[in-house]
């Protein structure tokens, strides 16, 4: 199994207005697996992954995915190479069902898309039951 690097933040800082949130945050990402980022509430979780979005600007350090700089990107170009976020809150698209979320997520298109549906539904079997309802 080939484990090479999918993201690798190095330095990472970033202010919220004038709070500093993020201060020096490095970490790799391997492809084939699972990365987590755990914390208490407040500890820059959520601005972690909205400065790799592109939603929040970085003040220092660097981010690739796949080898490709993420600084300076805006969201839709760093979705563009295949990244994806999607907020904790339960009412992104409150009036879509979960079945129309997780196609809105897929990048491939169909007939490809019955399949990325399928991998969704495997890798969060949670997401089983709410589909099915």
């Amino acid at each position: 199994m080939d484990n090479k690097p999918l993201l690798e933040v190095s330095g990472m800082s970033a202010n919220i207005g004038q709070f500093r949130i993020l201060e020096d945050v490095s970490f790799t990402a391997h492809e084939n697996e699972i990365t987590v980022i755990l914390g208490r509430n407040g500890t820059g979780k959520t601005t972690t992954l909205r400065t790799l979005m592109g939603y929040v600007r970085a003040n220092a350090g660097a981010a690739h995915f796949q080898g490709h700089s993420l600084s300076g990107l805006l969201p839709h170009q760093v979705h563009r190479l295949g990244i994806g976020y999607v907020p904790e809150d339960d009412n992104v698209f409150p009036n879509l069902t979960v079945e129309d979320n997780l196609r809105l997520s897929i990048r491939e298109r169909k007939p490809n898309q019955s399949e990325a549906l399928e991998r969704a539904l495997t890798t969060f079997p949670d997401l089983k039951v709410a589909y099915k309802r």
